[in-house]
């Protein structure tokens, strides 16, 4: 198996990048310091403070809701594109991706969506505090109609928790989605 583990933020994916280099002959993770995004491209991260440690695209989100107001350039490659380009002996053995995108989680599940239809992975997901009922109503019925039985995430121990409706996707402020392929 491998990771394939993407970090936009240049400060961030240092770190990334040394820790995926101390067990080289245990573990396949493969660092490239860049978003998911729809198009090739620069991005304008938001973050909360001044050293840069967690922030994202905060599409759609009022930029006084989300309070992050340090800015950082980063790019932005179409992932699926990427990796048909540069991967593409990988793409068939994708059986899980783990997005958490502070809210840009379904944009960026919209720009791999041929992936998610051809490979069927499990999916954690995260549906950020600040992102809007319209958005969480849009994204659960994406996962929904690519054929997804959406769960909440409870705990590492209890990831496949209570089955989510439409009805749900208020019920807490900021959780995590298991979508399992039907």
């Amino acid at each position: 198996g491998g990771v394939i583990a993407l970090e936009p933020n240049p400060y961030v994916y240092k770190i990334l990048s040394a820790n995926a280099g101390l067990n080289r002959q245990k573990t396949n993770i493969y660092p490239f310091m860049f978003a998911a995004t729809p198009e090739d491209g620069d991005v304008e991260f938001e973050y909360s403070d001044s050293g840069f440690c967690n922030g994202g695209l905060h599409k759609d989100i009022n930029r006084w809701r989300h309070a992050h107001f340090f800015r950082l350039n980063a790019q932005g490659r179409n992932l699926e594109a990427f990796l048909a380009r540069e991967y593409p002996d990988v793409i068939p053995r994708i059986r899980y991706i783990k997005i958490d995108a502070e809210g840009y989680d379904p944009d960026v599940t919209h720009s791999i969506r041929g992936l998610l239809e051809r490979n069927r992975p499990f999916i954690k997901t995260e549906i950020y505090k600040h992102l809007s009922t319209e958005r969480r109503i849009t994204y659960f019925h994406d996962l929904h109609d690519l054929g997804y039985r959406l769960y909440k995430w409870q705990s590492d121990d209890d990831y496949q928790g209570q089955l989510l409706s439409e009805k749900d996707v208020d019920n807490w402020r900021h959780y995590d989605i298991f979508a399992v392929p039907a």
